[in-house]
């Protein structure tokens, strides 16, 4: 089943990504945070999210990441999107 992870964009529409493509979130910097996607069996790509200053306690990462999570365990259910809310607001999203 599909599950999806839906970021607000500031002053753009929802950046929407699939839940089972994102291996893992990096804290690049307090405004800049990679999400490390699978794309096929040997190669990865990296999404680059500028947002608000954050600390590392209140990490975009994190809570993309914890938002990963909380999809997964809502089982099989058929297509699910999680609209999340980052710890920060998001304002671009760039493909590095």
């Amino acid at each position: 089943m599909a599950k999806y992870i839906s970021i607000p964009v500031t002053a753009a529409d929802n950046f929407v990504i699939s839940a089972d493509s994102i291996v893992t979130c990096m804290r690049v910097s307090t405004t800049t945070t990679d999400i490390m996607v699978n794309v096929g069996q040997t190669a990865n790509l990296n999404i680059q999210l500028t947002h608000a200053a954050d600390t590392v306690t209140a990490s975009v990462a994190k809570s993309i990441m914890d938002a990963v999570v909380e999809i997964n365990e809502l089982g099989s259910r058929p297509e699910v999107v999680n609209v999340m809310t980052p710890a920060q607001a998001v304002s671009a999203v760039a493909v590095i």
